[in-house]
């Protein structure tokens, strides 16, 4: 989606949607400052055999694109309360809030808020050995999980030598309250933008112009809230995220590879965790079905030695299941976006 011409603005105005942008970002502080100050703790990466020798092997880890994530209410559901939101401050304020609620709905509509940035994310979890991990993520207890010391890998992941992405780690939130108060600040922020323009002369393009800007600025740091949240039926999984953000029309065009999951082409980036924290791996745990059974083991401990990690103990997870056997069903397990 390209921008319109921003020199066609007056510079009161553009200085009027650059404080707003500056704004955004500092009335988001205070929740970034919390999660910061919390001590980075164990994470846990559930994933099928494959996977592991690939995270092993290479030493990386995958960051997804957060548009392309497996859970389908990973992005909509926020924009869905956002949506209330300015419904809500539409029923409540001038004529013209409800205008920019529907511009705001074509604007996602038409792709505009995937427009504004890149986001890519690497999916852990705060449970250890969790029964529902092992199901939907380890081939139904068949894989493993990989035990990491949050804090080298944050460190060598947030510091990057010449990182061009603006990164974080964090664990994620699924208390819709939490989302919706960000919001109404947000939406809160934006009020005088809105009316703005209504006490000038504008010509269509200049309006165009100025709402195109107002309208990205405002759907970034949505986006950028709602990457931090997820819907509440997800909250059993505890997940802890990391993030990468490129903003759009800025820099360099993200480098990204690809791979098949179907029929779709998913966009990821990889980390390489192995070169810059291989301190950070603390264990790997044999699912649950594999327990007692030699393969396992012995493969972990093969690959775990091909890259220098004699030192990692392996160890067996501790809870008593038997996978379903999929020979008798015809059924399709679901796999991570990361790894």
């Amino acid at each position: 989606m390209e921008p319109p011409n921003p020199d066609l603005l007056a510079d009161d105005l553009k200085a009027a949607l650059s404080g707003f942008g500056a704004a955004a970002d500092h009335a988001f502080r205070p929740y970034l400052e919390t999660l910061e100050a919390q001590e980075p703790p164990p994470i846990f990466h559930y994933t099928r055999d494959e996977s592991l020798k690939g995270i092993l092997i290479t030493g990386t880890f995958r960051l997804t694109d957060a548009f392309q994530l497996n859970d389908p209410t990973e992005l909509t559901h926020g924009l869905n309360l956002l949506d209330k939101i300015l419904t809500e401050a539409a029923m409540n304020g001038p004529p013209e809030f409800g205008t920019f609620r529907d511009q705001m709905k074509r604007f996602v509509d038409a792709g505009g808020v995937r427009a504004t940035a890149d986001y890519f994310v690497g999916s852990f979890s705060l449970l250890g050995d969790d029964l529902s991990q092992w199901r939907s993520y380890a081939d139904d207890g068949r894989g493993f999980a990989l035990e990491f010391d949050a804090g080298p890998l944050e460190r060598a992941f947030t510091e990057p030598p010449g990182g061009a992405f603006n990164t974080a780690t964090f664990p994620v939130s699924y208390d819709e309250a939490e989302i919706s108060k960000l919001y109404r600040e947000l939406a809160k922020l934006a009020a005088p933008l809105i009316s703005l323009p209504h006490t000038r002369r504008m010509t269509r393009e200049e309006l165009r112009t100025y709402f195109f800007d107002l309208e990205t600025r405002f759907a970034l740091a949505a986006l950028h809230r709602n990457v931090f949240f997820k819907h509440p039926a997800y909250g059993a999984e505890r997940e802890y995220r990391f993030l990468q953000i490129h903003q759009a029309f800025v820099g360099e065009p993200v480098q990204t590879e690809v791979r098949k999951r179907g029929e779709e082409i998913v966009r990821f980036r990889t980390v390489n965790w192995l070169s810059e924290a291989p301190e950070a791996l603390r264990a790997v745990v044999v699912g649950p079905a594999s327990v007692g059974l030699p393969g396992p083991r012995l493969h972990a401990r093969e690959w775990l030695d091909a890259v220098g990690l004699q030192h990692v103990p392996i160890r067996d997870s501790a809870l008593p299941y038997r996978a379903f056997d999929t020979s008798c069903q015809n059924s399709e397990m679901t796999t991570p976006d990361s790894g």
